[in-house]
């Protein structure tokens, strides 16, 4: 993939729920997201929003990966603040 000429090409990896994410295998886990990183950087993209899901509680969640009200909310602001960051 790479990006076109003026474009930026962001990819956005949303929270799990923290109790499904205790369930991967952590060094796995972390290995596919440097592996995803380093593909969407070597296209010339920006990959965002991959977090610690420590920042995200399971009361903010309906189910293992969806966000409810305040979860949303505190993604949002995540998002924005990761965008202004990286634009």
């Amino acid at each position: 993939m790479s990006a076109a000429a003026g474009a930026k090409f962001v990819m956005w990896i949303a929270p799990l729920r923290p109790r499904a994410e205790a369930g991967f295998h952590p060094a796995a886990s972390a290995a596919l997201w440097d592996a995803v990183r380093a593909e969407v950087e070597a296209g010339g993209g920006c990959l965002l929003g991959h977090v610690p899901q420590t920042r995200f509680t399971d009361e903010e969640f309906t189910d293992y990966a969806h966000p409810n009200q305040c979860g949303a909310a505190r993604w949002t602001a995540l998002m924005a603040a990761q965008t202004a960051a990286n634009w």
